[in-house]
């Protein structure tokens, strides 16, 4: 263009256009989804309550933004143990919302889901797939099959846990792009040490839990790892009451910092 007397100018909004298609970015130079991790925290830094009973955190506006993030992925993906205290719908839930829902992915290495769970019941509504241990008995793997549950068997760590990056590459030849990672603390954690998250979103709110929670304090540790990880926060903002924080890597080895 520039030989034909054309003026160009690069780069224009290089940084704002890789991360709109970050997705495909990571996917085809990483082999797994890009992976963007939300987590609210209590006024003490906690997730969850003591007794693990549900509690809500973020405000009705902060509600209505996740679900958007929620429209924007191709996959919500849960532990076992948010799963089983929290029994969540993971969908898209906004008036006048009419496009597929993003599937609903739980890692539950020893298939404890029960089979009453609402991502369960609801799997004729919304794709949901369950990663499990390879060496899961074939009568809970058929039970589940019959509500119409996609179950991917995986190997194991040493450790007993499902092998994260299979799991992540075998999402991404399945063809999911960008998965929202909406908790528990444990599955966040190992994902952060295993380097297969792109984007943390922490959210801090104004509310209190009795006794300060399960883990109060959580919220600096996590910021403390992150950071240690080149991790940085590049945009904040409040909704109502509720402040967001979104970190990305300076040391991203395919997208800009």
């Amino acid at each position: 263009m520039r030989n034909a007397g054309i003026k160009v100018h690069v780069p224009i909004l290089e940084y704002k256009a890789m991360w709109s298609h970050a997705g495909h970015i990571v996917r085809v130079v990483q082999k797994r989804p890009f992976v963007r991790l939300k987590l609210a925290f209590s006024k003490e830094g906690s997730l969850a309550s003591r007794n693990k009973s549900p509690v809500k955190l973020t405000n009705t506006i902060s509600d209505g933004y996740v679900h958007r993030l929620r429209s924007m992925v191709d996959g919500v993906l849960i532990g076992s143990e948010t799963l089983l205290f929290d029994d969540p719908l993971l969908t898209v839930r906004l008036n006048g919302y009419d496009r597929g829902q993003p599937a609903r992915i739980i890692f539950d290495s020893h298939l404890r889901t029960p089979l009453q769970a609402r991502v369960v019941k609801g799997a004729a509504d919304a794709k949901t797939i369950i990663f499990v241990s390879a060496r899961t008995s074939p009568e809970a793997i058929t039970a589940m099959q019959e509500e119409g549950v996609e179950i991917i068997p995986m190997p194991m760590t040493n450790s007993n846990h499902i092998d994260l990056k299979s799991a992540f590459e075998t999402l991404s030849v399945l063809g999911y792009s960008a998965i929202l990672l909406e908790g528990g603390a444990t599955l966040a954690q190992a994902c952060l040490l295993e380097d297969l998250v792109d984007e943390v979103m922490m959210i801090s709110t104004p509310t209190s839990l009795e006794g300060g929670g399960e883990r109060p304090g959580l919220q600096k540790a996590l910021e403390k790892q992150i950071v240690a990880q080149g991790f940085d926060i590049k945009d904040q903002f409040n909704l109502d009451q509720d402040q967001w924080h979104i970190w990305r890597k300076d040391n991203h080895s395919c997208l800009p910092a």
